[in-house]
């Protein structure tokens, strides 16, 4: 058993060192079955929940090495969130943990309070992005962490440098995601320049200098990467590193047997 959240009052222990990145899971359902086994995950992380509905639907740009999301996913707000999957939450084979997006601090409180409600959620995971300053990373994480019981995940992006972790954990977080997606560009049909997060191969090995510097300036902080993971051999290199665990991305959606590869190389 792994405990992601080793300072928590409540904890967060799961069986396995892997779990599906926000965005690339859906609200819980094993969409992948029986491709993937969601039993050997050690937790499911939602896609974004924001407190009001957000019509988005995701746009990517394919390269040659993989694609470049460049709008988020919208959602239908978490009252209808509730409605539709605490069923599937309260039967999760595995903990599910719940990622808000970085948000006006009070829809922030309002969303992790409605979650938690439910008595279905484990953990609260806070996706920043690299415009996030410390001030703001530490607001948002304020208004879970002194409203919520249940532990609190700060995603940060690697881009964001030290600052950002450490902002986060000083705002009461109980583990750290690094985010190693990097940034990146495409030009469209018409000329302009797309930008947005890339993700796909090749992304491991520049990955694994900032898993290391995480680790070592926060040595005693779990640690999960994503960003990139393909093969089994990613995944281990990630732990090797520093990580605890690891969140996987699009090898869900391109090769959902290899992520079972992987699930299984990690058990």
């Amino acid at each position: 058993m792994i405990e992601l959240a080793p300072r928590h009052k409540i904890g967060l222990p799961v069986a396995a060192p892997v779990m599906p990145a926000a965005g690339f899971w859906g609200y819980g359902q094993n969409r992948y079955a029986p491709l993937i086994d969601a039993a050997r995950f050690g937790a499911l992380v939602t896609n974004p929940i924001t407190l009001r509905p957000r019509r988005a639907v995701p746009a990517f740009t394919e390269t040659s090495g993989g694609v470049i999301f460049h709008t988020p996913p919208g959602n239908f707000g978490v009252k209808k969130i509730i409605r539709a999957h605490k069923k599937f939450w309260r039967g999760s084979p595995v903990p599910v943990i719940a990622h808000l997006p970085a948000d006006a601090p009070d829809d922030l409180r309002r969303v992790a309070r409605a979650l938690e409600s439910t008595g279905r959620i484990a953990a609260f995971e806070i996706g920043f992005t690299p415009d996030d300053s410390p001030g703001d990373i530490r607001a948002c994480l304020h208004a879970v962490t002194r409203h919520s019981e249940l532990p609190v995940l700060a995603k940060i992006p690697a881009a964001a440098g030290l600052d950002a972790p450490a902002a986060a954990l000083d705002a009461g977080a109980d583990a750290l995601v690094l985010a190693v997606s990097p940034p990146a560009g495409a030009v469209s049909a018409a000329g302009d320049i797309i930008s947005g997060e890339f993700f796909g191969l090749g992304i491991v090995p520049g990955a694994l200098p900032a898993i290391a510097r995480t680790r070592e300036a926060f040595p005693d902080v779990p640690l999960i990467a994503g960003g990139g993971i393909h093969t089994p051999t990613d995944a281990q290199s990630c732990l090797r590193a520093g990580a605890t665990a690891v969140q996987l991305d699009t090898i869900i959606f391109i090769n959902p047997a290899m992520a079972q590869k992987i699930l299984e190389a990690l058990a």
